[in-house]
């Protein structure tokens, strides 16, 4: 019975090494796929844009709004801080959410001042 535990716990081991190759892989890819990007003003979105980060944001400041080229388009990335969260959202000219994302937000960002980074 041994055996059998050892042989399922190398099995594991194995498929998380594969899965966190992959993850690595695809984040390098997404980087690969930028091919500019450039702040923007609230006003230089799209109506669908402006409508998705107005409903999305819920009245939190905007902290960043960016125009990102892609191979595949533009997308459009916003960024605000919600109490002790930072919230991002990647959205499609059409005003699609296609990513959404949600960390605690540094010490810095909660004083309002930059990272060095």
């Amino acid at each position: 019975m041994k055996k059998g535990i050892k042989m399922a716990s190398t099995l594991a081991m194995l498929v998380l090494a594969v899965s966190l190759t992959a993850n690595i892989v695809a984040a390098d890819s997404d980087d690969d796929n930028e091919i500019s990007s450039r702040e923007i003003t609230f006003s230089d979105l799209p109506q669908s844009v402006k409508d998705t980060v107005i409903q999305e944001s819920e009245g939190f400041k905007i902290k960043e709004l960016q125009e990102i080229t892609t191979k595949d388009g533009l997308i459009y990335e916003v960024e605000w801080l919600d109490g002790d969260f930072e919230v991002g959202l990647l959205i499609n000219p059409d005003g699609k959410v296609i990513e959404r994302e949600r960390e605690k937000a540094d010490a810095d960002d909660e004083d309002g001042e930059e990272d060095d980074d």
